[in-house]
C-alpha cells in the first residue's frame, strides 16, 4: 500500500471533489518536498461508492481496518497477525465505531 491509502468519509456537502483534490494534492507536494522527489505519489484516481447502509458501512471499515494486515504492511512484535478481525488489531478504532469501547483519545 505505498501508492493508495483507504478513507471513509461522511460529507455535509457535495464537495468531495474538491476535498479529494485538496488532500491529495496537499500530501504529494509536502511528501515530495520531504524527500527532494518530484513526479506522481498516487496511483489512478480515486473511487467513492456510495454507503448503502449501516451494515453496509461496517463491511467497508472492516476492510480499510484489515487491508494492510493482508497485505503484510502491518506486523505486531516479530509475528504478524493471525487473528484476522478488525477488533484483533491493537490500534483498530473499530472498538470505538461498534460501541465496544470508548475512545480513549479523539482523533
Amino acid at each position: 500500500m505505498r501508492n493508495h491509502f483507504h478513507i471513509a468519509l461522511d460529507t455535509l456537502e457535495p464537495n468531495l471533489v474538491a476535498g479529494m483534490h485538496w488532500l491529495e494534492s496537499t500530501f504529494a507536494a509536502r511528501l515530495l518536498r520531504f524527500h527532494g522527489q518530484h513526479g506522481h505519489v498516487f496511483q489512478g484516481r480515486y473511487k467513492s461508492p456510495l454507503i448503502q447502509d449501516d451494515a453496509h458501512l461496517a463491511r467497508v471499515c472492516d476492510y480499510i481496518h484489515l487491508n494492510p494486515v493482508r497485505a503484510s504492511v502491518v506486523v505486531s512484535g516479530d509475528k504478524q497477525f493471525t487473528d484476522l478481525t478488525p477488533l484483533a488489531l491493537p490500534l483498530s478504532r473499530r472498538h470505538v465505531y461498534s460501541g465496544t469501547r470508548s475512545a480513549k483519545y479523539k482523533v
